[in-house]
């Protein structure tokens, strides 16, 4: 059974209807605490984007015997309107909003859900519409709806009624039509069939999608392909030398790990004031998103030059973050077990291995944003590689609990000594060898 949250839930978070008969859809009665059956039958999704982007009209085929609570991020709930179900090809009728399951953890956003009977042999069918402009007005958030000049950013999770407990490796299969003038883009990942795909439990933090009067362009960057959404918004840079710039720096991500690391991604590029790069984010959960605000006055020559974007892409090559969610803890408290693990290997294998070892390994055993693994695969994997278990070690060390690291003296040991603003490297240091090694330039061929 799986959960969109990490939080544990009291008996009514994932239960089915009570009684053989099917009860009005406003008074259905929760029992059971288990999720509903898996089924080989996807559940879809099709949804028409109207004129403007104004609204979505979203309609779900579910299958036989999925029943319980259906919900959207807390934050978008108030926007989801008119939803009606038909059980077995009966008329559709109302679905009312019920207050949400408690759950052991206080800081977890909640919002008011719609209670499913159970589908019956023949399935059901759930519609309802979705207030797009409404929510991405009121809200202004990339992460559940943000406009921009006529689009709209706004990921699966705000949008897609899905249930609050995920029979194990439930499918979906989503397909968008818009109406004549307006676009959409997404980051899932496409199947044989070029349909949407994915798991439900991939729903609550799926890639970033846009909507409405975007630029679209796709590019094969070594058999990845990468579809380029530009907002609403004038920009100096041609849209191929866009292309280019993007098309650069995902071949240095392939370059480092041998590989393009997602079969697809989307770039949002978001036209802002000024010139360069501002704060990227990067998505997966069944595919891979990046946004990223792009200043107006941009030069390729600049851009080139740039490491932001790389930087983004590098972090579709990873299949976890585990629980730390706070800025600092995420990025300083990651490059630090990054560095740790490297210097360690290092020493331990006489330079014979390294982190990169570990994570090239990682993304060729299928590890990438896309993907959610649990940290003991991750580790298992990285060590398998390197031959030692460094990663294992240090994640007991800090991975539950955090921990301090002496810093200073790690510096001194690799050599790289405080001098007024800047630094000075000790060539005598006992790990200076390990430092040289980390910042030398492969060679190429």
């Amino acid at each position: 059974m799986k959960r969109a949250a990490s939080a544990l839930l009291f008996v009514a978070a994932c239960g089915a209807a009570k009684g053989a008969a099917v009860p009005p859809l406003t008074t259905v009665t929760v029992i059971s605490a288990a999720a509903p059956p898996g089924s080989a039958t996807p559940w879809r999704y099709d949804v028409a984007l109207g004129e403007r982007a104004l609204e979505l009209a979203v309609e779900i085929a579910i299958p036989a015997g999925s029943w319980g609570d259906l919900e959207v991020d807390p934050r978008a709930e108030p926007f989801v309107e008119k939803v009606e179900a038909s059980l077995g090809g009966a008329p559709f009728q109302p679905i009312a909003r019920a207050e949400p399951p408690q759950t052991d953890d206080p800081d977890e956003p909640t919002a008011r859900v719609f209670r499913l009977p159970p589908c019956p042999v023949a399935g059901c069918r759930v519609r309802y519409r979705f207030a797009l402009e409404k929510a991405a007005m009121a809200l202004d958030a990339d992460g559940v709806a943000a406009d921009h000049d006529g689009a709209v950013i706004a990921p699966p999770s705000a949008w897609l009624l899905r249930p609050i407990c995920f029979p194990d490796d439930q499918a979906f299969r989503l397909r968008v039509t818009a109406a004549p003038g307006q676009r959409f883009a997404t980051g899932l990942f496409r199947g044989p069939d070029h349909e949407l795909v994915g798991d439900l439990s991939d729903l609550p933090k799926a890639p970033f999608t846009a909507f409405g009067t975007l630029r679209l362009r796709t590019i094969d960057v070594e058999g990845e392909r990468i579809e380029i959404a530009t907002l609403p918004g004038d920009l100096d840079l041609s849209d191929d030398a866009a292309a280019a710039w993007i098309a650069g720096s995902a071949r240095l991500v392939h370059d480092y790990y041998g590989r393009p690391p997602v079969p697809s991604a989307l770039v949002i590029l978001v036209p802002t004031a000024g010139r360069g790069i501002g704060y990227g984010r990067t998505l997966g959960n069944g595919g891979a998103s990046v946004i990223l605000p792009l200043g107006e006055h941009s030069t390729a020559e600049e851009l080139g030059r740039g490491w932001e974007l790389t930087h983004e892409l590098l972090h579709t090559a990873f299949p976890l973050l585990d629980r730390a969610t706070s800025w600092g803890r995420v990025y300083w408290g990651g490059a630090t077990f990054c560095l740790l693990a490297d210097v360690a290997i290092r020493e331990r294998t006489a330079g014979k291995k390294s982190l990169d070892d570990a994570l090239r390994a990682i993304v060729a055993a299928g590890g990438q944003v896309g993907a959610r693994w649990p940290v003991s695969r991750v580790i298992s994997v990285g060590d398998a590689a390197t031959g030692v278990p460094v990663l294992a070690e240090l994640y007991a060390a800090h991975g539950e609990r955090g921990g301090a690291v002496d810093l200073a003296a790690l510096w001194r040991s690799l050599g790289v000594v405080p001098d007024g603003l800047t630094v000075r490297f000790d060539e005598s240091a006992p790990l200076a060898w390990i430092r040289r090694a980390i910042v030398a330039v492969a060679p190429k061929g």
